[in-house]
């Protein structure tokens, strides 16, 4: 275990040569790493560090009162990788908090191949330059009363079945980013803010009833929207909806009368998903391919595919951290070990799967 984390950051410092300083976190008993948990390597992490994190499946937390107020990367496994021992890299509630709280000296920071398994709350504190890619998360992500600022979600899963899934705008507030190449199991709130502007491209929406509620100004582009069609008449006001597919009856745009606008949109028809079961939500076993022959192949603005594996970020099933090699499995060659003497072993790694 020591012998794979000190490749993997050895593969990180390589291919991450723009970062600080990295540091090795492992909470697995016999990980090797610098640091055996995430609040010891953040309190020795300043702005601008990396935190290279094990999979294990045991998550990670802070410590009770304690959040994140500095900008560093954080870099996980993934939320579904295929290697030989697939563990994931976690992130739990701390001790006494019921979210995972994030506060504004945290703007800029980056989060990559990481599950959250509950929320994850700005505190009512204004954040900007947030980057959450390959995440997965369990419940949702809620800007609260303050300004969130270009932000970006990309290739993360949404699996917070039938809730808000995404929270800003709230107490008239300003959200401005992009969300792009990812899955939702329930809802993005506006709370009718209209100091919102957000692109929402290139998604897959699953839940059988409104994906969106008082969202103002949203540009929604090349989406699938499989199990309902769009909103209801308090979903959406002043968005824009172009070259989207739902394979609910419908007529695109929705509900024009709130100024809603739309072109090249297709209705009442099924995508034709490779590996999905009708009215399901998010599974690690679907596959969001689209078959042969599907009305959204090429049919996106960008001429790629409509849905979550067109446009250009490399979405992948496996949702794989796209910035450094995964190690896909590790054999000791020499069972036994002199004093002093050298462990042999034999790593497989391969750049992350993608698309």
């Amino acid at each position: 275990m020591k012998t794979l984390v000190t490749i993997l950051a050895a593969f990180c410092l390589m291919t991450n040569a723009l970062f600080a300083t990295v540091r090795t976190v492992s909470n697995h008993s016999v990980g090797g790493a610098q640091y055996s948990g995430l609040q010891a390597a953040y309190n020795a992490s300043g702005p601008g560090d990396t935190l290279i994190m094990e999979g294990t499946d045991v998550p990670y937390f802070m410590e009770c009162g304690q959040a994140f107020n500095k900008p560093l990367t954080l870099i996980g496994i993934g939320f579904n990788p295929n290697k030989q021992i697939p563990k994931r890299t976690k992130i739990r509630l701390t001790d006494c908090w019921g979210e995972l709280r994030i506060l504004t000296g945290a703007s800029g920071s980056q989060f990559y191949g990481i599950e959250f398994i509950n929320n994850v709350w700005s505190q009512d504190q204004a954040l900007s330059n947030l980057v959450f890619e390959d995440c997965k998360f369990n419940t949702h992500c809620n800007f609260g009363c303050a300004p969130a600022n270009n932000f970006a979600f990309r290739n993360c899963i949404f699996d917070g079945d039938n809730q808000v899934n995404i929270r800003m705008g709230e107490c008239n507030n300003a959200a401005t980013g992009i969300i792009a190449n990812c899955v939702f199991d329930g809802f993005i709130e506006g709370y009718g803010s209209p100091f919102i502007s957000v692109t929402i491209d290139h998604s897959l929406f699953l839940r059988s009833s409104i994906v969106f509620n008082n969202l103002y100004y949203a540009q929604i582009t090349n989406n699938i929207f499989m199990n309902s069609f769009p909103i209801s008449s308090a979903g959406t006001f002043f968005s824009n909806y172009n070259n989207n597919i739902c394979r609910i009856a419908g007529s695109f745009p929705p509900f024009p009368g709130n100024g809603n606008t739309g072109a090249n949109n297709i209705e009442g028809t099924n995508p034709q998903l490779a590996g999905y079961t009708l009215g399901s939500l998010y599974s690690f076993t679907h596959n969001y391919h689209l078959q042969p022959g599907s009305a959204a192949i090429g049919a996106a603005s960008d001429m790629t595919d409509i849905g979550v594996h067109g446009g250009y970020t490399k979405f992948s099933d496996q949702g794989e951290s796209l910035i450094n090699p995964i190690i896909r499995s590790m054999s000791i060659l020499n069972t036994s070990v002199a004093s002093n003497g050298t462990l042999n072993v034999q790593v497989h790694a391969t750049k992350p799967d993608n698309d």
